[in-house]
């Protein structure tokens, strides 16, 4: 099994943060499966500019790919042991739910 410190770079590796995306930090608190996405929420606060069809103050992450895989993998252990994430979204709503900001690059501490 890789460390976590391995598995965060596979979340990130190749990421940029648009100019027009929101931020997040804080605890997972719900998470939820829609067909081949993870839906995800988080406590803190949100900042940066959320797009305009984000409607529901989620996240979501494709899930059909290993590097999709690999970052739920993340998220559900945050969550599970109640570990600060902070994300950077990618600025647009994701195909599939598109009402749900797609997550850029996140961190797990």
């Amino acid at each position: 099994m890789l460390p976590l410190a391995a598995l965060f770079v596979i979340g990130v590796a190749g990421s940029s943060t648009p100019a027009l995306a929101s931020n997040q930090g804080g605890l997972v608190t719900k998470v939820a499966f829609a067909g081949p996405r993870l839906l995800f929420w988080v406590s803190g606060a949100r900042g940066g500019a959320r797009p305009g069809c984000d409607c529901c103050n989620r996240w979501e992450l494709a899930v059909s790919d290993p590097n999709g895989q690999a970052r739920m993998s993340l998220v559900l252990t945050a969550y599970a042991q109640g570990k600060n994430i902070s994300i950077a979204g990618t600025g647009a709503c994701v195909a599939g739910a598109n009402d749900t900001e797609g997550v850029d690059y996140f961190e797990v501490s």
